[in-house]
């Protein structure tokens, strides 16, 4: 092979190379510098200690206390309220991933902010941290797909599509509040006392039969009762007012014990819509629960037979 030959081939493996390195590295490297920078990346999820969301059923504030979050209540009357903690974990969880997604240029026009309800119809979310805020975001609407978000910085009119991150879903409920009364094993309850305005009675569990003293009781009875205790959910959680409640001198006390269980409910009055007012006896949170809840609940000892 001759010199130019050899210079030929040189030249060829260098175009080659070059080739290689635009389509690969050289390409990567500016995609990846023209994409917008990620205005969440730096968060530090686990160390939020507030959160103000701010949607069409007004502003909603939660914040943590020791390992809690609490839902703030800002009339001065009413106490804090312990948060949902599936609300809580879901939304948070959604912040983490979102640190890692990608973002991409949706508008940067501030007259095309309401397409993608990244105007003032959108949900306010600003994210706190030893009490510095960290982000103030306006969360908009899902992507057509429904697997993504649009959003901004609330001081910017640059709209962004955060790719496959539903925060809009997160944010745009109404109750943050737990609505969660009792969740019990139900076959850890082997003992129900019942007490009455004026009388009280025991069931109790023995050999796998529901005893009333010794009178054996239907199991299918029984078994639909600790079914709705070890597992009552609250249908709306009313002023935080004993007022109207009932609730000082209960109708009904319940208590479902067994091993380290003991779960006690008092059950008050009739609100006037079918919803009767209950609070447990370890505190002084208020609920509301359904009257098909409350029927099954205030059993008497013949009904259980």
């Amino acid at each position: 092979m001759n010199k130019k030959n050899y210079i030929l081939g040189a030249i060829l493996i260098l175009l080659i190379g070059l080739a290689y390195l635009y389509q690969g590295p050289v390409k990567k490297w500016q995609i990846n510098s023209s994409k917008p920078k990620n205005f969440l990346a730096k968060i530090e999820t686990d160390k939020l200690d507030k959160i103000v969301i701010k949607n069409t059923f007004g502003e909603i504030t939660l914040e943590k206390k020791d390992n809690d979050w609490l839902v703030k209540n800002n009339q001065t009357e009413q106490k804090d309220f312990p948060a949902s903690a599936s609300l809580i974990d879901g939304l948070l969880g959604n912040l983490k991933k979102s640190q890692d997604a990608g973002l991409e240029l949706a508008s940067a026009n501030k007259d095309r902010k309401s397409e993608f309800q990244t105007d003032d119809k959108g949900i306010v979310l600003k994210l706190y941290s030893t009490n510095k805020e960290v982000a103030n975001l306006t969360v908009g609407k899902l992507t057509s797909d429904y697997l993504s978000t649009y959003l901004r910085q609330t001081d910017s009119d640059n709209t962004y599509k955060m790719v496959g991150i539903n925060l809009f879903t997160d944010l745009a409920g109404k109750e943050w509040r737990n609505t969660k009364i009792f969740s019990t094993d139900k076959t850890v309850i082997n003992k129900i006392r019942f007490q009455y305005l004026d009388n009280q009675f025991t069931i109790q569990k023995k050999n796998n039969d529901w005893l009333a003293d010794k009178t054996k009781l239907k199991a299918d009875k029984v078994d639909k009762l600790t079914q709705i205790f070890s597992n009552l959910n609250a249908i709306e959680i009313p002023k935080q007012d004993f007022g109207p409640t009932g609730l000082d001198k209960s109708q009904l006390i319940i208590q479902a014990s067994g091993n380290a269980l003991d779960n006690t409910l008092m059950i008050g009055k009739d609100n006037g819509k079918n919803m009767y007012y209950v609070k447990r006896s370890d505190n002084d949170y208020i609920y509301l629960i359904s009257k098909e809840d409350r029927d099954e609940l205030s059993k008497k000892i013949d009904q259980l037979k």
